[in-house]
């Protein structure tokens, strides 16, 4: 259905849900842009963790 068929309240509801699942779509890429990034921290501390429970131990 062409959108001028629609009244003007119907039109503003589309509207709205196209914004909607565009900002969705958005914080998904977001989210995975940063996974990397959270995935070599979490590398970073669990090798911190583990190298200072190894230091502490004693020989």
């Amino acid at each position: 259905m062409l959108l001028t068929q629609l009244t003007i309240q119907e039109q503003i509801d589309q509207y709205s849900l196209i914004l909607y699942q565009i900002e969705k779509i958005r914080l998904i890429r977001e989210t995975v842009l940063l996974l990397p990034a959270v995935r070599s921290l979490y590398k970073e501390y669990v090798g911190a963790r583990n190298h200072e429970t190894y230091t502490h131990l004693p020989k």
